[in-house]
């Protein structure tokens, strides 16, 4: 094959063997999102209760107290030494004293357990709505990124098949068939400094001599950013 020709078969083979880099590059960076999104599983939604046993301490408390003023009623009572009808009206004003004091120990509180439970309630919905949301989003993002992979599998597979095709053509040594080798082999074509693979100036030694040299720079996003344009050829 002349050089012409073998230079524009390298630069199809360099292209398919860049395209399937950047795609295996790409599927990868989407399936570690995928598991990334896998492991964040939002966090069940913790409900918050009302104190119960906080209002049942507040009604023994106030039982309490209206008891101990209908108690002190009698005990004044018998100490002033009051009897007969004067003794029932003390006691009854002691008692509607005490229920008037109980009824405004419970009334209070009462309310103030009504509006918290029923903030309480609101909270409870919003946790639970916004882990519902939460929940959601995350499902369509892992559905539309496994979507996206199942289109670049399409491509990778597609295009696997055709950098083959050009391989079975056995113009490249089974050992230079990888993206390394070939961005280096054919920017050695490119720049003119072989116009053959084989031989001692064959692109094969050159690779080779490079190899030994730690010339060769593995980072393929170097390889790829500094290739070179084959259009101005």
């Amino acid at each position: 094959m002349i050089a012409k020709h073998l230079k524009g078969y390298l630069e199809q083979v360099y292209k398919l063997e860049k395209f399937l880099y950047e795609l295996n590059t790409i599927y990868s960076n989407i399936e570690n999102k995928i598991k990334l999104l896998e492991r964040e599983i939002p966090q069940e939604p913790i409900t918050v209760e009302a104190d119960i046993e906080c209002t049942k301490q507040r009604y023994t408390q106030v039982i309490l107290i209206v008891c101990f003023v209908i108690y002190g009623g009698v005990i004044f009572a018998e100490l002033i030494g009051s009897t007969g009808i004067f003794s029932l009206i003390l006691l009854v004003s002691f008692m509607f004293g005490g229920g008037v004091l109980g009824y405004k120990l419970l009334w209070t509180p009462k309310n103030e357990m009504r509006q918290r439970k029923r903030n309480i309630n609101k909270q409870n919905i919003k946790i639970v709505e916004d882990y519902k949301r939460k929940e959601t989003q995350r499902a369509y993002k892992i559905q539309s990124l496994r979507k996206e992979l199942s289109i670049i599998k399409t491509y990778l597979n597609n295009t696997y098949k055709i950098l083959d095709n050009y391989y079975q053509c056995n113009i490249i040594f089974p050992k230079y068939r990888n993206f390394i080798a070939i961005s280096s082999i054919y920017e050695y074509f490119s720049s003119g400094r072989c116009s053959q693979l084989e031989g001692r100036e064959g692109a094969y030694n050159i690779f080779e001599n490079e190899i030994r040299q730690n010339i060769i720079i593995n980072n393929l996003n170097y390889i790829i950013n500094n290739r070179v344009n084959t259009s101005k050829n």
